[in-house]
């Protein structure tokens, strides 16, 4: 299951990145609602910790609860956090990478001695052929 989200997920911004060449003032439109998106996740997933760490406080506060009820709902939520890594790490290499594709257009081309109009032949051609 993990294996084929990661294919997606590959697939997904190789995608991104053919719209970003292609399409370079359309996707000038679509970065920003891209970035919202993976903002307003990030903060889902740390709201929805947070909620994680203040269920597990209450049980522990509250002294209703005996010491292996708590431990063991304690145990069972905490079972459902999300990874840091994934939490903070994963949205802000997506956000550099969709910066990046916004660059993309002005990285192919060079004006001042044509090199970019070669580099982007090269790549047309590659697209092409596929």
């Amino acid at each position: 299951m993990i294996q084929a989200i990661g294919a997606l997920c590959v697939a997904a911004l190789g995608g991104l990145t053919i719209i970003a060449y292609r399409h370079p003032k359309k996707y000038q439109k679509l970065y920003l609602v891209l970035i919202i998106i993976i903002l307003m996740a990030m903060w889902t997933m740390a709201a929805f910790n947070a909620g994680n760490y203040w269920a597990q406080s209450a049980i522990w506060g509250s002294g209703v609860f005996e010491y292996d009820t708590a431990s063991k709902a304690t145990y069972a939520i905490s079972d459902f956090k999300i990874p840091d890594w994934i939490m903070g790490v994963l949205p802000v290499a997506l956000i550099a990478y969709i910066v990046f594709l916004s660059t993309f257009q002005y990285l192919l081309t060079n004006r001042s001695n044509g090199a970019g109009a070669r580099h982007r032949g090269v790549i047309r051609l590659a697209l092409r052929r596929r």
